[in-house]
């Protein structure tokens, strides 16, 4: 008599395993959407800071701030600023003695809005909407 060996695997036990693996997705995709949103948000602390530390040095050099963040040089003159495909960067309220940085959002994301920004001044006073804040907690 022939023994009949079946082998491989059921159709319950794929269907259990597909489920399984439903979960993880759905338990994991939240978690890196939020990851995701923390790393585009990173960005304008480190070209602020960039900017801010620019102007410095420029001061330094001719006495009074740089009106244009094109204008300051190398140290600005990155793919971050010009580039950038999550923040518009500006300065205002410049002279002599005062200017005020500012990212804008440029692209919606993280449940940001257009009208999120951050700003960093010439005494290192740093204001940020709730929403950037809420992704960047180190801006303070």
């Amino acid at each position: 008599m022939v023994k009949l060996i079946n082998k491989g695997f059921t159709l319950v036990e794929l269907m259990v395993v597909i489920v399984i693996i439903g979960v993880l997705a759905a338990v994991a995709s939240p978690k890196f959407m939020a990851a995701s949103d923390k790393a585009k948000a990173s960005e304008f602390p480190t070209v602020l800071t960039q900017i801010s530390t620019s102007q410095a040095a420029f001061k330094a050099e001719s006495g009074a701030f740089n009106s244009s963040v094109d204008s300051l040089g190398n140290a600005t003159d990155s793919a971050e600023i010009h580039n950038s495909k999550w923040f518009t960067y500006s300065l205002s309220g410049v002279s002599a003695t005062a200017f005020t940085a500012k990212a804008t959002v440029k692209t919606v994301f993280g449940g940001l809005a257009l009208t999120d920004n951050a700003t960093i001044d010439q005494s290192g006073t740093k204001t940020a909407t709730a929403p950037l804040l809420a992704l960047v907690k180190n801006w303070k």
